[in-house]
């Protein structure tokens, strides 16, 4: 019997953890350190699964992870950039 990798695991509750902080207000940048590790940890959880092919099973949860994470970090980016904008334009 196969086992779910750990790492898919963390990825994916990061993922869901980084999209939830992104936005409650004042926490972006937690949302996007815990999108940044949900993608670190997909990526390391997907490598292992290849290396190990019969022994871990998650890819899925893993690709939610990496996918989750990769929002989070374009909807952070994306709000920096206007929330500098606006200073700028005010200032």
């Amino acid at each position: 019997m196969n086992k779910l990798c750990g790492y898919a695991i963390s990825s994916a509750t990061l993922g869901i953890i980084s999209i939830i902080a992104t936005f409650i207000k004042g926490s972006v940048f937690l949302g996007f350190t815990c999108g940044a590790l949900a993608v670190i940890l997909g990526i390391i959880s997907k490598n292992t699964m290849d290396s190990l092919k019969c022994r871990y099973t998650g890819k899925k949860i893993a690709n939610m992870g990496i996918i989750l994470g990769m929002i989070t970090i374009g909807f952070d980016i994306l709000f920096m950039v206007a929330c500098t904008s606006i200073i700028r334009w005010i200032f």
